[in-house]
């Protein structure tokens, strides 16, 4: 029996479903003397985890490895370890080998610069050109690179993950890599893998793909004599026919199928049934940003390793594009936000100074569907050697919850606060699920053409543009948010869809989709299935070969017009141009979606709002963000009840409501940049609780007993009143 595991993207510890509570503390950047002190605090604030990188870099010392600071002090990890046991809180180990962490070459040994050895071939851009991160990159491909770090993994292993796995020890979990391979996972589908050994890697793949070069060429147009012949694209040439497409596609593909071999290969190094999570970056904010991220993160393909994501987006209260990008993020897959921001104001943005900023997302990323957040860091510190940073300015990070010096901070209390709520509530806010009518449907080939912007090829072949992503995603996004409607992702290439899990599909359509895919959404749709088509019908398959399975079932054969269609027990309503283009209109796209089902908008607010409702208690629990520009009372109203509450300008809070009664929350009164502060008010029907003076507060209701605990950097203390 496994102790530790994830199910349905919910971490389960002794067979319970756990809300992942944790906290990041660099020990290699503190004292041995400062450990167990900083621990107890964590544990103080409700943190259950310790996250912490391993970095190569640091333990690697003549030649050898030291985790017991027999040449340094803060190299005894094992001893870390043993006070995290002894301090009863579990472990997130994260031994790279590549950690970023701003630590010199990202934590990687020098030994392992190509510039250094001549035997490890380095990773190239499209360009051909040297990826660097302080020095030149080695291929995650190259034999003797992989070797090296299977050496590592195997010693961290042996001295490390193994002595100390649960329930022997601490380790819960286990990360590896970082945000891709090397803090890349969102980047063009051109700027890697150009290395040699990676080149014979993207051969092996056709030959795995297309089996003969027969098969290849028919198909391709071509006339290679070998796969070895073959190269992979590197820039955006002009497309003759839908044949030539498929080159792009192939090198596309290969940026998913590499990440996922990359992960499962280096997670084999390690033998260990510990869960594997992932900590994926969000999409750039550029033209293909989306659909560079859907092609290279199909999750779905990803063997024992879990989702789970990072913050470095910018402030999300405060700016539009973060704002739909994270929340894209929380919402590819369920899963633990691994790296919240909650204490680097110098190095990324000025704001996370300010307790309100990552308190707003940590809220948000749990509406959205995390199943648990990380303090990314939640303790500063000062006593590290250049030769794991020789850049960084002391401390490290600047405005953590807990200083350099050990102080408890403004910052602190409010975490605490936070944590409180999801330490009391988390396994009952693990059972629950939100309510999301609505499915965007991802075809993920559709992303391996739009991160090639080649709208201008299509358009002279006589195809109209694919749209994934970019007028695609975004805006269902913006629509679909705007009406506090909240929705599913789902990769099409999984299977026939569930009717109870995704009622209603919505798809922006392309001139080609694989015949299963076709063979699925005609399936779902003759089973009672409602799906909203836009822009294009596909009449190829994905080699470019006719195809036109789903016309001829749901369509009888026709290309359809813009109309409804009654197939068997379902819909489908088609729409010629792209309803989610940069001419749409979001108010008769919603009004075309209401009359597909009346009941998508049953939730009304003037703040963004997710509801989270337990399958078998009459509970709920409503998640609520105010984005607006002042001091505001916002209404939450979902056809059962209706929520008054006080927040100050762009601000956040849980409410939970159970058996027709406020239960529980968290609320964030103080907003410190805004100089926003107002005193937390909650009206539901007959009840009302308030305090008597602007406070962060947490409260939980126990028939007729009222527990809070409330933080403030105001004098004087304060009250909290309940009447119902």
């Amino acid at each position: 029996m496994s102790h530790t595991a994830i199910k349905d993207g919910v971490f389960h510890l002794d067979g319970k479903k756990t809300f992942f509570l944790s906290a990041d503390y660099p020990y290699y950047r503190d004292s041995v003397d400062n450990w167990a002190d900083r621990i107890e605090q964590l544990k103080s604030a409700h943190i259950r985890v310790v996250s912490f990188y391993v970095p190569w870099r640091h333990h690697a010392v003549n030649g050898g490895i030291d985790f017991e600071g027999a040449t340094l002090p803060n190299r005894n990890v094992k001893r870390f370890i043993e006070i995290c046991a002894e301090k009863e809180m579990y472990v997130l180990l994260k031994p790279g080998p590549f950690i970023h962490a701003e630590t010199d070459y990202g934590g990687l040994p020098d030994f392992v610069n190509p510039d250094n050895d001549s035997g490890i071939d380095p990773m190239l851009n499209g360009e051909g050109a040297k990826r660097t991160w302080h020095h030149t990159l080695p291929a995650p491909t190259d034999p003797k690179f992989s070797s090296l770090v299977k050496i590592w993994f195997e010693q961290v292993n042996e001295q490390l993950i193994r002595p100390n796995t649960y329930p022997r020890g601490p380790i819960v979990s286990l990360q590896i890599l970082n945000e891709g391979v090397y803090s890349d996972a969102q980047h063009p589908v051109t700027e890697y893998d150009y290395s040699v050994t990676s080149i014979d890697a993207f051969r092996n793949f056709l030959v795995e793909k297309y089996k003969t070069i027969d098969n290849y060429n028919e198909l391709h147009r071509t006339t290679a004599r070998s796969f070895a012949e073959i190269n992979p694209p590197s820039e955006l040439k002009e497309i003759q026919h839908e044949a030539g497409v498929l080159i792009y596609l192939d090198w596309a593909e290969y940026q998913s199928y590499y990440m996922e071999k990359l992960y499962s290969g280096w997670g084999e190094y390690i033998d260990s049934d510990l869960p594997y999570i992932l900590n994926l970056n969000p999409p750039h904010d550029r033209a293909q940003g989306y659909d560079d991220w859907f092609n290279r993160l199909e999750i779905e393909k990803f063997t024992n390793q879990y989702y789970g994501y990072t913050n470095w987006i910018g402030v999300v209260s405060h700016d539009e594009s973060a704002f739909n990008r994270y929340l894209l993020l929380t919402k590819r897959g369920r899963g633990p936000n691994l790296e919240e921001n909650w204490g680097f104001s110098k190095l990324y943005d000025y704001r996370y100074k300010y307790t309100a900023i990552p308190f707003f997302q940590t809220i948000m990323a749990v509406a959205g569907g995390a199943s648990g957040y990380n303090v990314y860091t939640g303790v500063s510190t000062d006593q590290w050697d250049d030769g794991i940073d020789s850049m960084q300015e002391k401390p490290y990070p600047d405005c953590s919850p807990i200083t350099e010096k050990g102080e408890l901070t403004p910052k602190y209390y409010a975490m605490k606060l936070l944590n409180r709520f999801f330490e009391e509530f988390g396994s009952d806010l693990m059972e629950s699920r939100a309510y999301s009518p609505l499915t965007w449907g991802i075809y993920n080939r559709y992303a391996q053409v739009g991160c090639w912007g080649m709208e201008d090829d299509l358009t002279k072949m006589g195809r109209k543009p694919i749209h994934l992503g970019r007028n695609g995603f975004d805006r269902f996004q913006t629509v679909s948010r705007k009406s506090n409607i909240d929705y599913k992702l789902l990769n099409l290439a999984s299977g026939v869809p569930s009717i109870d899990e995704h009622p209603l599909i919505v798809l922006t359509g392309g001139f080609f989709m694989e015949a299963a895919v076709q063979q699925y959404l005609a399936e779902y749709v003759r089973m009672g299935g409602k799906l909203l088509l836009t822009h294009d019908v596909p009449v190829l398959d994905e080699n470019m070969l006719p195809c036109t399975l789903l016309i001829d079932r749901l369509f009888a054969g026709a290309h359809p017009k813009d109309d409804t269609y009654k197939v068997e027990k379902g819909i489908v309503v088609y729409r010629d141009h792209n309803l989610f283009g940069e001419e749409s209109d979001p108010t008769s796209v919603l009004e075309l979606l209401l009359g597909m089902d009346k009941d998508l908008s049953s939730l009304k607010s003037d703040a963004q709002v997710w509801v989270h409702r337990h399958p078998w208690k009459n509970a709920a629990y409503y998640f609520i963000l105010g984005l607006d520009e002042q001091e505001k009372t916002y209404r939450v109203s979902d056809g059962k009840y209706e929520i008054l509450i006080d927040l100050p300008k762009k601000s956040s809070a849980i409410v939970r409501v159970e058996d027709g009664k406020l239960s529980a929350g968290v609320v964030k009164g103080i907003h410190e940049f805004e100089e926003s502060y107002v005193a937390p008010a909650i009206r539901m029907g007959h009840e009302t609780l308030e305090a008597s003076s602007p406070c962060d507060l947490f409260f939980a209701i126990h028939g007729n007993t009222t527990a809070y605990e409330t933080a403030s950097d105001r004098e004087g203390e304060v009250q909290v009143i309940y009447e119902a």
